[in-house]
């Protein structure tokens, strides 16, 4: 999955869990626990109580819907600046890989994209060793 993907699914099962779609028979109870195990497994998290099952839920929903308004922000503004990724790339000092994490929001941008995406045109003036520290 990506992060898009990720936060899609989290979402979508923490609904189901958050809303009780699902009624307290054996069956509907494994369903559950299956629900919380895949929760565990996308979001890389261990869950030690219902108080830490929704902070923890609700940290990953707001930390990657944050990742996901950055790279869909990121990948706007280099359209819009006419730039291709490899040109992209070449300006900051990275590998188009990175570009395409960031743009897919698999990765957080790091200090060097955010100051890009905020500058006024796209315009920066950096160190190459400033780049390589991101």
């Amino acid at each position: 999955m990506n992060g898009t993907e990720d936060i899609e699914r989290v979402e979508q099962l923490y609904s189901i869990i958050s809303n009780r779609q699902l009624p307290d028979d054996p069956d509907s109870v494994q369903k559950k626990i299956d629900i919380i195990r895949e929760l565990e497994k996308i979001t890389k998290q261990k869950f030690l109580s219902t108080a830490d099952f929704h902070q923890k839920i609700n940290s990953f929903i707001r930390k990657r819907g944050s990742i996901r308004n950055d790279a869909v922000r990121f990948q706007t503004k280099r359209i819009e600046l006419g730039l291709t990724q490899e040109e992209l790339s070449r300006i900051l000092g990275v590998s188009v890989r990175i570009i395409k994490h960031w743009e897919a929001g698999t990765r957080p941008l790091s200090k060097l994209g955010l100051s890009w995406l905020n500058s006024a045109k796209g315009e920066h003036k950096f160190d190459s060793e400033a780049n390589r520290r991101g």
